[in-house]
C-alpha cells in the first residue's frame, strides 16, 4: 500500500512537471519547476504523514485487540464454569430436568465454539473490516453475558 502511494505520487509529479515544462515559456518553466518541487515535497510529506498515521492506527489496533482478547478469554472462562455447573446439575437431575439441562449445555457449548472462533479471528488477520468485527464481537459478548445470567 505504501509503495503504491509513493509510486502514484511520483508518477503524478513527473506527469505534472513534464506537462508544465513543455507547455511553458522559459520563464514559466522555472516557475513550473519550482511548483513541481513544492508539490513533490508536499507529496512526500503527505506520504510520511500517511505512513505515520498507519503506524499509529496499527498500535491502537494492537491495543484494542489485546483488550478484546482479555474480554473474550474471560467470557470463555465464564462459559466453562457454567458448563461445569450444568454438568453437576445434570448428574443430580431427574429425567425431565436432565433434558432441559442438556439443552442448556448445548447452548453453552455453541457459545463456547463461537467465542473460540472469535478469539482465533482476533489473533489472525481479520478478514472483515475492523469496526464491523468489533461490533459483532461486542454483540456476541453481550449475548454470552445474557446467556450466563439465565439458568
Amino acid at each position: 500500500m505504501k509503495k503504491y502511494i509513493k509510486t502514484a505520487q511520483i508518477f503524478s509529479i513527473v506527469l505534472l512537471s513534464s506537462t508544465l515544462f513543455f507547455a511553458c515559456s522559459p520563464e514559466t518553466q522555472q516557475e513550473a519547476d519550482d511548483v513541481a518541487g513544492s508539490i513533490a515535497n508536499d507529496a512526500e510529506n503527505l506520504g510520511d504523514r500517511i505512513e505515520n498515521r498507519g503506524e499509529e492506527m496499527s498500535t491502537e489496533m494492537r491495543e484494542e485487540k489485546k483488550d478484546i482478547a482479555i474480554k473474550v478469554n474471560k467470557a470463555l472462562e465464564d462459559l466453562d464454569r457454567k458448563a461445569e455447573e450444568i454438568d453437576r446439575k445434570i448428574e443430580k437431575a431427574t429425567a425431565k430436568e436432565k433434558a432441559r439441562w442438556e439443552e442448556r449445555k448445548d447452548e453453552i457449548d455453541e457459545e463456547r465454539v463461537e467465542m473460540r472462533k472469535s478469539l482465533k479471528d482476533l489473533e489472525g488477520d481479520i478478514k472483515i473490516e475492523w469496526g464491523l468485527f468489533k461490533e459483532e464481537l461486542s454483540e456476541r459478548l453481550e449475548g454470552v453475558q445474557r446467556s450466563l445470567e439465565k439458568n
